[in-house]
């Protein structure tokens, strides 16, 4: 980016050349550069001298420090492709200018509140980074005296919530430490992120200081900084002559002008209203406005709220058509009806009524759509419980909804040890051949209306104990009605059922076949624990429709067979953020299959975006609001922000839950009262405020950014790490407990835990003496298993650190940057001792992207989590034997898997008779 398109840019304006210092700055440019190339070995001397310039980032900078960070800019592309240089020229007229002049404040700074101001819109930080030019003592030898910007200044720029215009206008920039700097504008690059460059040649003489930081020979100023944005500005005999120099290959010439406009207007409205809130200045014009409006115009007719109704419906339609797949056995639509109507009046004998809570906790198979279907028809609440779960966690879930009673399974009963009169073994005290099917009786309007309760499915807490969302009818039929019109299911079309019951998108996973003809193939439990039996189940069934996490969907297509052949038509994306990369991969190994991005949790009923991928799509957004929904992108005054910026995603519509179970704190925080009329609700509408943070793009689609919490994903799964956090707190001889996330590359995100234990620690046999170690010795692996006890699987860390104490920061709170990173530096290598063990080794070491693998390494402390796992299940099963992940819990290191594959037997599966 050079500075004579400032002046191509002014001539067009309408100005002609003058020969003053009004257009020094090109001359600077121009002598600028002479300059460097005569003194460039003195310049290479000055840029080698700061060591902090190679110093690596912190990976994620403490939450508590006041570190500056660069503000996030409306970006229109990705990042990757070469630089494109672009400008836009703007003049702040006479008029504005001379109220500028008014406010007593010199040029300058009112023009840098306004840039804090217009980047404050894009980003949430309080603090943010401008690197400014410094400039030289006036020279002799240039014209007009002008002077040459010859180094960077790093300055932060700090907003208050309780700041009014004038305390912007007064409040001098604050310097950046040269490490400070350094580290931030390493940081910036390595996130797409820079600092916005600001030019004030003639306006602000004197912002530069000792910290400043020399350019390199061989770019401008703006290149120096990181900065992907410039804004220069000149004066003029009555006006200010201003151009936005960018990155084109990043922003379009739309968002350039955008932020043009809006500058002039908050440059206006610091002239007119210098004592108003800064947070109080909106950028929405009424064209904007209106477009907003457009982009959730979704109405449409509701459907009739009744989903058992309509899967009567298609019973009748299509009677012997296979409703369900299992082992190789199939169950037609009206013998699927019969079944369902059947338990349905056996819950009505029960004493289910509406908004009865009904607990399922069984083994994927026959019964679980069987009870779904017969809760949904008698008005009753269907309540997952996963048997996979240690039974403390079910009992919480338990105590805490109070079903009127659980269908479950003799397997199920007899691994959880649940005595409870209000449980029911549906294979032994409830068969339902013995029973004569009798005419339903009518509906009444309890159990015909639309916001009755549905589903109550439990998710992570951040208080320590999980919550139950508490979703509705109306809410659960819009979800399936809009994606049978939008993506239909055909009569026949096959659509797997493999995620766990405990999980929204089973209950959709279920419903969308059944509600129009399809046909749902249920994949027992060994065909979805490694990824080469996946992709067997997949073929043997033929399946046509699969929804994945995007974690699995990488595993999948790191172990696809070659040649790969598939049946394959839809593939839906959901759980987590679809990294570009992935979604090309995905479109390339599987052609003729449509892969649809979702977004959504279970407060929205699964889904209230969707985006259908294209190849050669450089991005992956979240997309467009589904039927009768609506998003908002809000600031912290619930104000929608302008396109590009950054604000918290809110829901509103008919996919919102009525709140969280027994917690009525919680819900009115998260589904607040509308502040603002919402196109297609009522009186008393609401949004749920996601937490997740995104910007909407100038096409209407909205892009994940991040989340402003503790909550994470991983592999898909919702976890708050307040709750890993308490149940580790609670275990015996912990003192205090933290858990953080961290991503690389290879293994996505996991989980650390740091403990600091009472007393001496673990006695040291941690493998560091109680000061430290990694999940490898026996304290680490004492506090995994207690651990295990009280969580499910996907909410264990996969690092377990054991400290005397944890670093504290002056303030009391924890230094995370101090605390150390996990490593398999705890336990001494041993060797294999025969040729299983060797193989074994072998195979973690390619799994684990390590160059060897000790028989005492633990799998999960290398970090190894489930869908590594699953790859390496799927490699042992080639081999002739059989694991499963539970075998990997019980025996993670290879002395001991290798142990159990030596005794152990494969398990024979049950199926449901039907007869």
């Amino acid at each position: 980016m050079n500075l004579p398109h400032l002046l191509q840019c002014a001539r067009r304006a309408g100005w002609r050349p003058r020969t003053d210092g009004a257009n020094f700055a090109v001359i600077a440019d121009m002598a600028l550069r002479r300059r460097l190339e005569q003194a460039g070995a003195q310049i290479e001397d000055i840029l080698a001298c700061p060591a902090a310039a190679h110093r690596a980032p912190p990976a994620t900078p403490a939450a508590d420090a006041a570190t500056p960070v660069h503000p996030t800019l409306p970006f229109d592309h990705p990042p990757g492709a070469p630089a494109a240089p672009a400008h836009h020229g703007f003049t702040i007229g006479a008029d504005l200018s001379a109220a500028l002049r008014g406010l007593g404040a010199g040029d300058a700074l009112p023009l840098l509140a306004a840039c804090r101001l217009l980047l404050s819109h894009y980003d949430s930080a309080r603090t943010i980074v401008l690197a400014m030019p410094v400039y030289g003592a006036a020279d002799a030898d240039w014209p007009h005296g002008a002077r040459a910007p010859v180094a960077l200044a790093w300055r932060s720029a700090t907003l208050e919530r309780s700041d009014d215009c004038h305390a912007l206008l007064r409040r001098p920039l604050g310097a950046v430490a040269a490490d400070g700097a350094a580290n931030g504008a390493a940081n910036g690059a390595a996130n797409g992120v820079a600092a916005m460059l600001l030019d004030l040649p003639g306006l602000l003489p004197d912002v530069a200081g000792a910290d400043a930081a020399p350019p390199s020979p061989a770019t401008s100023p703006d290149t120096a900084s990181g900065a992907q944005l410039a804004l220069r500005m000149v004066p003029g005999a009555s006006c200010l002559y201003a151009c936005f120099e960018y990155d084109s290959a990043r922003f379009s010439a739309d968002t350039v002008a955008r932020l043009a406009t809006q500058l002039q207007v908050l440059l206006a409205a610091l002239c007119q209203t210098p004592g108003r809130n800064v947070h109080e200045h909106w950028l929405l014009d009424a064209q904007q406005q209106c477009q907003l409006a457009a982009w959730n115009a979704t109405a449409a007719v509701m459907p009739v709220a009744d989903v058992h109704a309509a899967f009567a419906r298609q019973a009748r339609r299509t009677p012997h058509a296979a409703a369900l797949r299992w082992a190789g056995t199939s169950i037609s639509y009206a013998e699927l009806e019969q079944r369902a109507s059947l338990l349905a009046q056996r819950l009505r004998q029960a004493g289910v009524a509406a908004e009865s809570i009904v607990g399922v906790c069984l083994e994927r198979g026959p019964w679980l759509p069987i009870a779904l279907l017969a809760i949904l028809a008698v008005g009753g609440v269907y309540f997952p419980l996963d048997p996979s779960y240690p039974p403390q966690r079910l009992r919480l879930m338990l105590d805490d909804a109070a079903p009127v009673l659980v269908l479950s399974e003799s397997g199920v009963l007899a691994r959880q040890g649940a005595t409870s009169a209000g449980w029911r073994d549906l294979e032994q005290a409830w068969p339902l051949p013995a029973l004569a099917l009798t005419p339903e009786p009518q509906k009444t309007a309890a159990l015909t209306a639309p916001d009755r309760l549905a589903y109550l499915v439990y998710t992570s807490g951040s208080t320590g104990r999980p919550k139950g969302v508490a979703g509705t009818m109306k809410a659960l039929a819009n979800r399936l009605d809009w994606m049978h019109g939008r993506f239909p299911c055909q009569v026949g079309e096959r659509c797997a059922q493999k995620t766990s019951i405990g999980f929204i998108d089973s209950l959709t996973e279920v419903l969308t076949p059944l509600l129009a003809g399809g046909t749902l193939s249920i994949l027992a439990a060994h065909q979805t624990q490694d990824t080469d039996a996946l992709w067997e189940a997949l073929q043997t069934e033929r399946i046509e429709r699969l929804v994945l996490v995007p974690s699995l969907l990488r595993a999948m297509l790191d172990s696809a067979p070659a040649p790969l052949s598939h049946s394959l038509k839809l593939i839906v994306s959901s759980g987590e953020a679809l990294p570009p990369p992935l979604a090309q991969q995905a479109l390339r190994r599987l052609p003729g299959v449509t892969l649809l991005n979702l977004y959504g949790s279970s407060e929205v009923a699964g889904d209230v975006s969707f985006h259908p991928c294209q190849p050669g799509a450089a991005s992956v957004p979240l997309g467009r609001p589904v039927a009768n929904t609506a998003l908002y992108l809000l600031d912290e005054q619930l104000r929608p922000v302008p396109p590009g910026a950054q604000g918290e995603l809110y829901v509103a519509g008919a996919h919102l839950a009525r709140g969280y179970l027994n917690r009525p704190g919680l819900t009115a925080e998260r589904f607040i009262a509308a502040p603002f009329h919402l196109p297609f609700a009522g009186a008393g509408a609401r949004l749920y405020r996601t937490g997740d943070l995104a910007r909407q793009h100038a096409d209407g689609s909205i892009e994940f950014c991040g989340r402003q919490d503790s909550q994470v994903k991983v592999n898909g799964v919702r976890i708050e790490l307040g709750e890993i956090e308490s149940a580790l707190s609670a275990l015996p001889g912990v003192r205090q407990a933290l858990v953080l996330a961290h991503a690389d590359a290879r293994h996505g995100v996991q989980l650390t835990a740091y403990a600091a234990m009472a007393g001496d620690g673990d006695g040291g046999d941690d493998g560091g003496g109680g000061g430290g170690g990694d999940g490898n010795g026996g304290g680490a692996a004492r506090l995994r298993a207690q651990l295990a006890e009280r969580l499910p699987g996907h909410m264990l860390p996969a690092h377990f650190i054991i400290l005397q104490r944890l670093p504290l920061l002056a303030n009391g709170k924890i230094d995370r940057l101090a605390l150390p990173a996990p490593s398999a530096d705890g336990v001494p290598y041993a060797a294999p001792r025969n040729d299983d063990e060797a193989w074994l080794a072998g195979l973690w070491a390619q799994t684990l992207g390590r160059d060897r693998i000790g028989v005492d390494d633990d799998f999960f402390a290398l970090g190894g989590h489930s869908l590594l796992a699953m790859q390496m299940l799927g490699k042992i099963r080639q081999r002739g034997r059989t694991a499963t992940l539970h075998t990997l819990f019980e025996a993670p290191t290879v002395a001991r898997l290798a142990a159990a594959l030596n005794t152990s037997a494969s398990a024979p599966h049950t199926l449901l008779q039907w007869d």
